[in-house]
């Protein structure tokens, strides 16, 4: 189901101050840890996947990603760092962001108060996210998981989304692979536990991203607004 997406408090704000969006592709890298940081992205649309290393021979590990009306790139900024503590790069669907610099974003803080309440709304929601990923990797059921996280991203998508009134045929914007990462599971687990939802009809796989076909069996009853 293709939907239109809400044009966020964010997105007016900034455009009126000449910060115009722009389009990432799939799988581009904004920045990598250790480089040096020069500025920030606010996100539009779809999502970037925040990375880091453990050492230079470890494989990355999936820490946030960041969705639409979210900032990545800030951490330097408040820390007074003169690099990136991770990796930036969108995920599996092309995406909208608006990219500010640091002297910029350090303006429109210290001249707009309700700049500095957006954000700080921004950040909770984010440590909300957070808290509520931990609180599922505490569980032993893994098949719960899969749908807590299948649920979560479906209610989230929605809400951003203003002529969305249903779950029906919602296709997800992130992939198995990453909601898998997301979860703490494998790829071939995470479909596995899908496997049981398609065969009732209640989840289809398109292009590698989860459809909700019936969303009521899946706890989706309402769009909350």
């Amino acid at each position: 189901m293709e939907t239109k997406r809400h044009r966020s408090e964010w997105e007016v704000f900034l455009a009126d101050k000449n910060h115009l969006p722009i389009s990432l592709n799939r799988g581009q890298v904004l920045f990598s840890e250790n480089e040096t940081a020069s500025g920030c992205y606010l996100i539009l649309e779809h999502h970037v996947n925040i990375t880091i290393r453990e050492s230079l021979s470890s494989r990355s590990t999936l820490l946030w990603t960041a969705g639409p009306d979210q900032w990545i790139g800030i951490t330097a900024f408040f820390q007074d760092l003169s690099r990136y503590m991770y990796t930036a790069q969108v995920g599996s669907l092309d995406c909208k962001a608006i990219y500010l610099n640091y002297e910029d974003f350090k303006s429109l803080l210290e001249d707009h108060h309700a700049f500095k309440v957006a954000l700080t709304k921004s950040l909770c929601n984010r440590l909300s996210f957070m808290e509520m990923r931990y609180a599922q990797m505490q569980s032993s059921d893994f098949g719960l998981r899969v749908l807590n996280m299948l649920s979560y991203f479906a209610r989230a998508q929605v809400k951003l989304r203003e002529d969305a009134q249903t779950y029906v045929n919602l296709k997800i914007d992130y992939s198995i692979e990453e909601l898998a990462l997301l979860t703490g599971v494998s790829p071939s687990f995470f479909q596995r536990s899908l496997s049981q939802y398609i065969q009732k009809g209640w989840v289809a796989i398109e292009d590698g991203h989860p459809v909700i076909i019936s969303p009521a069996p899946l706890g989706l009853v309402e769009v909350d607004r």
